[in-house]
């Protein structure tokens, strides 16, 4: 029986040698894998944040031009005076008008 058991033995030794680099073999790749999923998940962390960056600028943009064009259309509206070839400025009827020294009751308007 020890001749047997001696047999078994060297074969269950090989065996278990067989196993240990089938281990090595196996935490190496979740190794790798891991590191790979890792660079993966960093790689697509970094294009998100860029993606927003660029998407924050557009809109901050958009948003500038926008309000640039209402800054423009605001002051075309609140224009409420015009230039005056007599001079001065001429805005709502009997205000700011400009008879060029002249005394504005000196004009008969039918009045």
């Amino acid at each position: 029986m020890g001749y047997g058991q001696g047999l078994a033995g060297n074969a269950l030794s090989g065996y278990e040698g067989l196993l240990a680099g089938q281990q090595t073999l196996g935490a190496q790749s979740a190794g790798a894998l891991a590191g790979t999923g890792t660079q993966i998940g960093q790689q697509v962390a970094s294009a998100n944040n860029n993606a927003a960056g660029v998407a924050g600028s557009a809109g901050l943009y958009g948003a500038n031009a926008g309000g640039g064009v209402l800054q423009g259309l605001s002051s075309l509206f609140n224009k409420n005076q015009t230039a005056s070839s007599f001079g001065g400025n001429v805005g709502s009827l009997g205000s700011g008008v400009n008879f060029g020294g002249m005394d504005p009751s000196a004009f008969n308007f039918g009045g």
